[in-house]
C-alpha cells in the first residue's frame, strides 16, 4: 500500500518537482516503486549511473511483472549512457521475462516500448560498426601503401577539434509582470548539477571549476526572491524584478535606460512570450513550437509525460474504490493530495476539517 509520502513523490513528481519530489522518496521506506520512481526521477534529472544504481540495489528483491519494468528502464538507462552492449542484453532479458506480466494490456505496452528502444540500440551499433569498418579499411589502405614505398609517407596534419564551451555565454531570455527568465546552454549535466551560482541586486555569478560568467544586470532584481533550475542541458534563471510590472527591454547594462513601465500586468499565459537572444542568429520560434510538438507526437512519452502516461494506466486498471480514492483526494484538495486508499479518503472532509495547507505562496479561496 503506498504511503503519505510516497503518494506526494509521485504527485511531485508528475507536476516536474523533481527535488520535491526525491525528498518524499527519502522519507519512503523501500519498496519497488520507490526505487522504480527514484530511478525514473534520475533519468529525467540526466543522472544516468545514479539511476542505474538504484536499479541494481533493487533487482534482486523485484520478482513477477516488476522484473521486465526494472530491465526495460535499467536497458533506457544503459542505452543514454552510452553503454549499448549492456543496453543490448537488458533489453533481450526484458523481452524473455514478458511473459511475468499477466495483465494483457500492460504486457503489450511494455513490449511495445521495448521493441522501440530495441531499434534505437540497433541502430546505433550499426552506425558505430559502419564508422569502424570505414576506420579499419582506411588503415589497412594506408598500411598496404607505406609497405610499397621505400621513404616514409608524409606526416598528415592533425584536424582541428572545435572546442565546445562548459557554459555557452549565449543565452535566450524573455520575462512576464514579476520576473525574467534567463537560460544558458551546459555541454554536460556535470556542469549544471556543480556549478554555482550567485545573486546580486545587479549582478548574476556563475562559476564552474576555472570558468566564471558575469552577468551585469540593466536593472535591479531581488536575490532572495530569485532562484535556478538545472536540466542536463540548461542552467535556468529566474530573476525576481525589485518593480513589477515593468518591461525589461534587454538583460544587460548600458548606458541608456533599459526600463519601461506598463500600465497592465504582462500576462505571459495569454499572450505568448518572445524570445529575445544574445545570438545573432534569428529564431522563428514559433515554427520551432509547431517541429516540437510534431517530434512530441511522434515519439513515445518520457519523463514527466511518461508518468502522466502511468497514471492514467493506474487509473484505467485500478478497481472502483481505488479510483474513486484518487478522484475525491485530487478534486477536493485542490490538487495537493493525490491517494489511492478509500478507506482512508472515505473519511476525509478535504474542503473543510481535514483541508490540507495552501501551496506556499497560495492561499485558499474564500466562499462569498
Amino acid at each position: 500500500m503506498e504511503t503519505n509520502h510516497l503518494n506526494q513523490a509521485l504527485l511531485q513528481f508528475a507536476l516536474g518537482n523533481h527535488h520535491s519530489a526525491l525528498f518524499h522518496l527519502s522519507q519512503e521506506s523501500p519498496s519497488f516503486v520507490a526505487k522504480i520512481t527514484q530511478a525514473s526521477i534520475n533519468l529525467t534529472l540526466g543522472k544516468y549511473q545514479v539511476a542505474i544504481d538504484v536499479l541494481n540495489e533493487a533487482h534482486s528483491a523485484a520478482t513477477g511483472s516488476e522484473v521486465p519494468q526494472l530491465l526495460y528502464l535499467r536497458a533506457k538507462a544503459h542505452f543514454l549512457q552510452g553503454n549499448l552492449n549492456d543496453s543490448v542484453t537488458d533489453i533481450q532479458a526484458a523481452k524473455n521475462s514478458l511473459s511475468n506480466v499477466q495483465d494483457e494490456l500492460e504486457n503489450k505496452d511494455l513490449e511495445r516500448q521495448i521493441n522501440v528502444l530495441e531499434r534505437k540500440a540497433q541502430m546505433e551499433l550499426l552506425r558505430q560498426s559502419e564508422i569502424g569498418t570505414i576506420n579499419d579499411a582506411a588503415y589497412l589502405k594506408s598500411t598496404q601503401e607505406e609497405q610499397k614505398k621505400s621513404e616514409p609517407a608524409p606526416t598528415q596534419q592533425t584536424p582541428v577539434v572545435k572546442q565546445v564551451p562548459l557554459i555557452d555565454p549565449k543565452y535566450d531570455w524573455y520575462q512576464n509582470a514579476t520576473h525574467v527568465f534567463i537560460s544558458y546552454k551546459v555541454s554536460n549535466p556535470t556542469v549544471s548539477e556543480k556549478a554555482q551560482i550567485n545573486f546580486d541586486e545587479t549582478n548574476v555569478q556563475i562559476s564552474y571549476e576555472d570558468l566564471s560568467l558575469s552577468l551585469e544586470l540593466s536593472n535591479s532584481i531581488i536575490p532572495a526572491e530569485s532562484s535556478t533550475t538545472t536540466t542536463a542541458k540548461k542552467i535556468e534563471l529566474k530573476l525576481r524584478k525589485s518593480i513589477d510590472n515593468t518591461s525589461w527591454m534587454k538583460v544587460e547594462k548600458a548606458g541608456e535606460a533599459k526600463l519601461m513601465a506598463t500600465t497592465q500586468v504582462i500576462q505571459s499565459s495569454q499572450n505568448p512570450p518572445s524570445y529575445p537572444t544574445s545570438s545573432k542568429k534569428k529564431q522563428d520560434w514559433g515554427q520551432i513550437d509547431k517541429q516540437i510538438e510534431k517530434d512530441f507526437a511522434k515519439e513515445k512519452p518520457e519523463g514527466d509525460a511518461a508518468l502522466n502516461t502511468l497514471f492514467k494506466q493506474i487509473y484505467e486498471r485500478s478497481d472502483e474504490n481505488t479510483r474513486r480514492a484518487m478522484i475525491k483526494s485530487y478534486q477536493t484538495s485542490g490538487g495537493t493530495v493525490l491517494s489511492t486508499n478509500w478507506d482512508e479518503v472515505a473519511k476525509k472532509d478535504y474542503e473543510g476539517k481535514d483541508r490540507p495547507d495552501a501551496p506556499e505562496g497560495q492561499e485558499w479561496g474564500k466562499d462569498n
